[in-house]
């Protein structure tokens, strides 16, 4: 039984490094796009890379790579024996796909939405874990030990 749990446990770690690095590919490729990607033959570079920061960091998160950090993290802590740790990354995750999800279900693109529906969904779910936090410590050790 021992090498099947270890075995689970090479796996969630696998896999939460890869959707790790998945998002931080798609992150990087979401920064550098004005630097290399959809040059036309006709214009120089210079203005393409004199972008701004914060539209890039809106751009990543209307983009969504986030979603794929989330699963990362939740898969990568439960790989731990820590409950704690699971619980935070838990947190962590509802409120990267929540803001994820604030953005991107917006159908156009402003700093600030004028949809809050997900932020308000994803307060709500945060609160929930928070109120429900001695069930979901009782049953997270259960998940993390198949």
């Amino acid at each position: 039984m021992s090498n099947r749990l270890a075995t689970s446990r090479i796996l969630l770690r696998i896999l939460g490094i890869l959707l790790i690095l998945l998002s931080l590919y798609y992150i990087l490729r979401i920064a550098v796009r004005p630097l290399f990607g959809g040059v036309p033959y006709n214009v120089h570079l210079q203005p393409l890379i004199t972008t701004s920061v914060t539209e890039t960091l809106w751009t990543i998160l209307w983009a969504g790579p986030l979603v794929f950090l989330a699963g990362g993290l939740i898969l990568l802590s439960l790989s731990f024996r820590y409950v704690h740790i699971a619980y935070w990354s838990l947190q962590i995750a509802v409120w990267l796909v929540g803001l994820t999800a604030w953005f991107a279900f917006n159908h156009e693109f402003t700093p600030l939405p004028v949809n809050p529906t997900w932020l308000i969904i994803t307060i709500i779910i945060s609160l929930l874990l928070l109120v429900l936090y001695k069930p979901v410590m009782y049953l997270l050790p259960k998940l993390m030990r198949p």
